[in-house]
């Protein structure tokens, strides 16, 4: 009878968690649309894998739109909306939590602001989306350690609105607009569609001389010039232009930042950025470089396993179980014994792990005594570098005090 009763209970309770997770979104953005326009709703799960993609197609003129949810996969952790046309996005939403159960009702304001970013997500009906990067004339398609290169047709029909690509490998890709077709050797073809681009903001650059800097957020940039006053500028003034060329250009008054995909370093800086500026003067015409983006950014996506220490190689097994994991703010792993977290931060143009806590189980002198120089290092660390191989070393100043690579997957 106890079963029994268990039983019906947690029937009931998974069927009240289903039907109390469906619901509807409504978007909303400041000017209507044009035909064939997309609304798009993307839910992840903690790790940012898309768990549920829903389209709809708008009318024109349209300034609002409310989509019905179907039932909720349990791990749908966050949701972002956006508009699509003509295989670019329009507009789009921060990304914001599942907070609760019950009555999911959600409103979603878009913004063209946040509709910028330099790579194309395609969902290609497999369980992660592949990133397209146009390289010259070509692409590439990127997931996970996957990399494919592909190369124009070289004899494309005019007449037709559908550019293809060739990979040396068999691959073929076919995109018109928010469509695609990808094909590969092995098996059939997959229809791919247009997602959201990854959010640029905020972001902040700053002149390799640091005689400039440029403060971009929603609703408002602030601009640090040489000779003037900080000026305030709006956002929603910018002229955004984000072509698939890997560069975004924002133009307003009085200057242009235009910012490339490619690793920057600020002079006698200790740290890597993942962007490239390059600020002008509207009335000048005259040019600058600089760095932008979060250096952290650079660290994230994974684990990295530690080769030597303050010098030393990690050959023991028990020793090469120190990782580093950056994820944002925070900086987590394991050492010889003990898991830890910290924080993760950029202060003063340098990379700092501060608050670093740990786990308390047993642990062998020797083992200990290593695991304490490994957190002392974590905590001198002021900059980085990653070598063409991938290698990364973490300095203290000019000193580098650890070496890692990327774990592989178990």
């Amino acid at each position: 009878m106890r079963h029994a009763l268990l039983f019906v209970l947690m029937l009931l309770s998974g069927l009240s968690s289903a039907q109390a997770r469906d619901g509807a979104v409504r978007l909303d953005w400041p000017e209507p649309v044009g035909a064939d326009a997309e609304a798009v709703i993307m839910m992840r799960n903690a790790t940012g894998e898309i768990v549920l993609s829903i389209r709809e197609d708008l009318d024109a003129e349209a300034v609002t739109q409310r989509m019905v949810l179907p039932p909720l996969p349990r791990a749908a952790y966050t949701i972002q909306a956006g508009l699509l046309q003509d295989g670019r996005v329009l507009m789009q939403s921060h990304v914001t939590p599942l907070a609760g159960n019950v009555g999911l009702e959600i409103g979603k304001q878009l913004s063209r602001s946040l509709a910028i970013g330099f790579s194309d997500i395609w969902d290609c009906g497999t369980e992660r989306p592949y990133h397209i990067m146009q390289v010259d004339d070509g692409l590439e398609l990127i997931r996970d350690h996957e990399r494919l290169s592909f190369e124009p047709d070289p004899e494309p029909d005019a007449d037709e609105d559908v550019a293809r690509f060739f990979s040396a490998d068999g691959h073929f890709w076919a995109q018109s607009g928010n469509r695609a077709i990808l094909e590969t050797p092995e098996g059939p073809q997959q229809a791919c569609s247009a997602a959201l681009f990854a959010p640029l903001l905020p972001l902040n650059a700053v002149a390799t001389d640091l005689s400039w800097g440029f403060e971009l957020n929603r609703d408002d940039a602030l601009i640090t010039l040489p000779g003037i006053d900080t000026q305030m500028l709006a956002t929603r003034g910018l002229r955004v232009s984000a072509p698939r060329d890997g560069s975004i250009t924002l133009q307003g008054d009085p200057v242009q930042l235009q910012l490339t995909q490619a690793r920057c370093r600020l002079r006698d800086g200790d740290l890597i950025y993942p962007i490239t500026a390059y600020l002008t003067g509207t009335e000048e015409e005259t040019t600058t470089a600089g760095c932008a983006g979060d250096p952290r950014t650079l660290l994230g996506g994974g684990a990295w396993q530690v080769t030597a220490l303050l010098g030393q190689r990690l050959e023991r097994d028990t020793l090469r179980n120190l990782t580093i994991e950056v994820s944002g703010d925070a900086i987590s792993g394991r050492g010889t014994c003990n898991r830890y977290v910290g924080v993760a931060r950029i202060e003063n143009s340098a990379l700092v792990f501060r608050e670093l806590g740990t786990t308390r189980l047993d642990c062998p002198a020797d083992l200990r005594n290593i695991e304490l120089r490994f957190l002392d290092a974590l905590e001198a660390v002021t900059g980085f570098d990653i070598s063409p191989a991938g290698i990364l070393t973490l300095r203290a100043g000019p000193q580098a005090i650890l070496t890692a690579e990327r774990r592989s997957a178990p």
